[in-house]
């Protein structure tokens, strides 16, 4: 016997031992469950690739900002306008560098002050 007839054959019997509306309604238990875990993974790549997308335009919204940081750097300072010029030269568009220092600064977590340069560059006319 081939390996499907195998498997219709069990399938059968365990029908015949359970009965038919209670295999019915596991068999129909088993296709929403599948039917939601390929929605769910679907919906997760989407969501995955919505985000390596935005990651990819954040980096080279950034590169673009670091190569002309002289003249983004005057942007810096009104938002941020703890900052002195001095530091403002020193960070040189390293985007790390300018984290470190408005965490100091505000006394705010990593996390944060992440958020707040994500939101800058966006509103940055690149």
């Amino acid at each position: 016997m081939s390996d499907s007839g195998t498997i219709l054959t069990t399938i059968g019997l365990f029908m015949l031992r359970i009965g038919l509306p209670v295999f019915l309604l596991i068999l129909s238990g088993l296709l929403v469950y599948q039917t939601g875990r390929r929605r769910q993974l679907t919906v997760s790549a989407t969501q995955s690739s919505i985000n390596e997308s935005r990651e990819m335009t954040m980096k080279n919204k950034w590169e673009h900002i670091s190569g002309e940081w002289r003249q983004f750097s005057g942007e810096a300072k009104k938002r941020w306008g703890q900052l002195t010029d001095d530091e403002l030269a020193q960070i040189d568009g390293n985007r790390k560098a300018l984290a470190s220092l408005l965490q100091k600064r505000y006394s705010i977590a990593k996390k944060e002050a992440d958020k707040q340069i994500d939101a800058w560059a966006a509103n940055l006319k690149v």
